[in-house]
């Protein structure tokens, strides 16, 4: 049954955010960490039984809990350095219970356990369901969905369902599958750490063995969160540490760092029995799929007015000439054609405002180095940039580069593009519903 569900935007931000439903009798909050003011503009709607959840989108870290005052709770919370929104869920009639919200927050916490796809390494302790009636059970299951609906109308992924060949019902079924997948290893010494790729997620096996030391390059937070899935997922045997089980990383980068103790490419530094790289098998297989078009076909680029140069004339090693179409007749360059899909976003979402795009469009879509000015800037703050010659490297490079939200925020796109940044931007099109025709 389709559902509308209705979202308060207070001070016309995305942001911090109400999303309710006419024929329901719960709703979501989504609160900003920063946005002091939404908090205590609704401090009387928060002091009431909730499951709360609170996320770092980035990288992929939740954690999920119950609480009888929202407000008081979340003020607690500000000591954890991780978070940057919080999901809170209660109903506006005040009839669930704190036993119900406790069962809410136990079947939130197994169900995203079980999906793999978020750390839920913040819950020291895991929340177990209190004893209920069956008729309790069964009323609160529907509440369950009824949460599940208004955080993914909210625009929260958490709850991403698994492909149906990487569930399995038994050990035995498990084991089967895991000898039918694809195993990389990632080597640092004498450890060596064993995984395979699922096309959306990096599961590392249990019994990996990972480096106990790390890189001088390692940033204090990735430090910490290394150091928490250390202590919480792995033991330490003569000076290494072994993966207790299976673990589900949200990328190939994220698993070699958590190997290699820093930063890392994970298309690169995962290896399989024949030497082969993770990026030649997936991303290799990737570009030479059906939708890559013919070498020979002329292209011209909308976006700049000018026809593409020969890619014979002064060919280049290190020069990528992988090209991106809607149509099968215009092409377009990496920068080009993300700058051109967001503007089609754009047309797709009339009423989108600049800070849903940014939500969208996140700094995490790029490579850890070309997040300089991040995916999306304004134009003021383009314009005030001391440096024009690095300005000019990030933002405007054609006449026609500004956009222009329909809240009338003018903005430039972040012209610094790998292969790997652009297929997250290629994942979003899917999600559009949007081919994209690939040329290599």
């Amino acid at each position: 049954m389709a559902k509308v569900f209705k979202i308060l935007v207070p001070d016309n931000t995305l942001v911090s955010r109400i999303i309710s439903c006419e024929i329901q009798v719960t709703r979501l909050f989504v609160i900003d960490r920063a946005d002091k003011k939404f908090v205590s503009d609704y401090a009387s709607e928060l002091n009431k039984p909730a499951l709360y959840i609170l996320v770092n989108r980035d990288n992929h870290q939740l954690y999920v809990g119950e609480t009888d005052d929202s407000l008081k709770r979340l003020r607690n919370h500000e000591a954890k350095d991780f978070w940057k929104e919080a999901i809170v869920f209660h109903s506006t009639n005040d009839t669930l219970s704190t036993t119900e919200v406790k069962w809410l927050e136990a079947k939130t916490y197994e169900t995203l356990k079980d999906l793999g796809f978020y750390d839920l390494s913040e819950n020291k302790q895991i929340p177990q369901k209190p004893t209920l009636k069956k008729d309790q059970i069964y009323t609160l299951e529907p509440i369950f969905e009824e949460a599940k609906n208004y955080i993914c109308a909210a625009g929260f992924d958490i709850f991403l369902r698994k492909k149906e060949n990487n569930i399995v019902q038994t050990k035995q079924e498990e084991e089967n599958l895991k000898t039918t997948e694809h195993l990389f290893y990632c080597k640092q010494g004498a450890c060596v750490a064993t995984g395979y790729y699922t096309g959306e997620l990096f599961m590392m096996l249990n019994g990996s063995e990972i480096r106990p030391s790390t890189r001088a390059s390692i940033t204090p937070a990735f430090a910490s969160k290394r150091k928490t899935f250390l202590a919480n997922h792995c033991t330490k045997q003569n000076g290494v540490y072994k993966l207790k089980h299976d673990y589900s990383f949200p990328s190939p980068s994220t698993a070699a760092g958590m190997c290699v103790g820093g930063s890392a490419n994970g298309w690169t530094e995962w290896i399989d029995e024949e030497g082969k790289t993770l990026n030649e098998i997936f991303r290799g297989a990737k570009i030479a799929a059906k939708d890559v078009v013919s070498s020979k076909k002329k292209r011209k680029s909308t976006l700049t007015g000018n026809r593409v140069k020969d890619d014979k004339a002064k060919p280049s090693k290190r020069r990528d000439k992988t090209r991106y179409s809607f149509d099968g007749e215009t092409f377009y360059s990496k920068s080009h054609f993300v700058h051109e899909f967001i503007s089609k976003y754009i047309e797709k979402h009339p009423d989108i405002t600049y800070d849903a795009l940014k939500l969208i469009f996140h700094d995490g879509l790029l490579e850890h180095r070309h997040r300089v000015r991040g995916l999306l800037f304004k134009k003021e703050d383009y314009d005030a940039w001391t440096r024009p010659d690095k300005a000019q490297r990030y933002g405007a490079k054609q006449a026609n580069a500004i956009l222009t939200a329909p809240d009338g925020v003018q903005f430039y796109v972040n012209t610094q593009w790998t292969q790997g940044s652009v297929l997250n931007i290629i994942e979003i099109a899917k999600q559009e519903g949007i081919k994209i025709l690939i040329y290599a």
